[in-house]
């Protein structure tokens, strides 16, 4: 991994998500991914994330602890939070409803999308 190219961090206890994203970000990002909380701390704690995708599903609150720790950053990171039916709204971060459309994601992303 080059420390040059973006990090994009997923952050969700489904495999596919992950997975899928991956995939279908890996020429665009570094993707980092994990279904740990934890790990998603550590991360935002020692590498430059540009993006951050979280389920907002997340066990004990770990969505709002990561949106959190990424508003703590010196360089800003993006939080882009995936809800699962009818939920409240997120405190901080954009929503994308899930199951989402990966084009809409890249779109979000200012991705170019065949």
């Amino acid at each position: 991994m080059s420390e040059c190219r973006r990090i994009l961090l997923v952050v969700d206890a489904d495999r596919l998500t992950r997975w899928s994203i991956e995939q279908y970000f890996g020429y665009d990002f570094d993707v980092i991914s994990t279904d740990s909380v934890e790990m998603g701390c550590d991360v935002l704690a020692s590498r430059n994330v540009e993006v951050m995708v979280i389920a907002d599903d997340l066990p004990e609150c770990g969505a709002d602890q990561l949106a959190n720790e990424a508003s703590r950053t010196e360089h800003g990171v993006r939080v882009l939070r995936t809800v699962t039916g009818v939920r409240s709204s997120p405190e901080s971060g954009e929503v994308l409803d899930k199951p989402f459309d990966l084009k809409a994601l890249a779109r979000l992303l200012n991705i170019r999308v065949s």
